[in-house]
């Protein structure tokens, strides 16, 4: 076999191998849109679902998603705001209160929505009104928001990187369910 013909051969079976894989990578990614869109269905169906109340929660995942109306008072002392949560652009922070919910030990961390970090001053917290007494609060059950990569160890105090709830709950001496909150709107008697 002449030099030509190998050198052919050689870059007919790279090409081969290349279309393959780039055929796999394909299947691949339509299985994965798949998933997504079984995964979308199901947040959607348990989103349809009649909300839980506040004797309905349960420490399970399998709540994940579903619409939850419950009423307590938040522990506004307790809010922790996660620093850089970008939104539109901007910097800012997610805002997370504990919520202690009527007639149960346990409290619930309620992601109440974002709030813009001040442009000079990083440390300087944006007014943030919190009703005292009974609220009503409607959402849906979420996993904790995303962990962020975190220089050195966990900060304590109000502004945080990331938050672990089972060490929150120690933190503060409060039972947490395992699940957070996402406030979806403003609720009755609510900010």
């Amino acid at each position: 076999m002449n030099s030509t013909r190998k050198q052919f051969l050689v870059v007919l079976l790279a090409a081969l191998l290349a279309i393959g894989l780039a055929a796999r990578l394909g299947w691949w990614q339509l299985d994965r849109a798949a998933q997504k869109r079984e995964l979308q269905a199901a947040i959607e169906g348990r989103a349809q679902q009649a909300p839980l109340g506040n004797a309905d929660l349960l420490a399970s995942e399998q709540q994940l998603h579903r619409a939850v109306r419950v009423q307590g008072r938040w522990l506004a002392e307790r809010t922790i705001l996660l620093d850089n949560r970008p939104m539109n652009g901007h910097v800012g922070f997610f805002v997370v209160t504990p919520l202690q919910l009527e007639g149960r030990s346990e409290a619930v961390l309620v992601q109440r929505g974002w709030l813009p970090r001040h442009a000079q001053d990083r440390n300087r917290l944006p007014p943030l009104a919190t009703p005292a007494g009974l609220v009503e609060v409607r959402g849906r059950l979420i996993i904790a928001p995303t962990r962020l990569y975190e220089l050195g160890p966990s900060a304590s105090g109000p502004i945080r990187q990331n938050l672990a709830a089972a060490a929150f709950a120690q933190e503060i001496g409060q039972p947490l369910l395992p699940l957070t909150l996402l406030q979806l709107g403003q609720s009755e008697g609510d900010d």
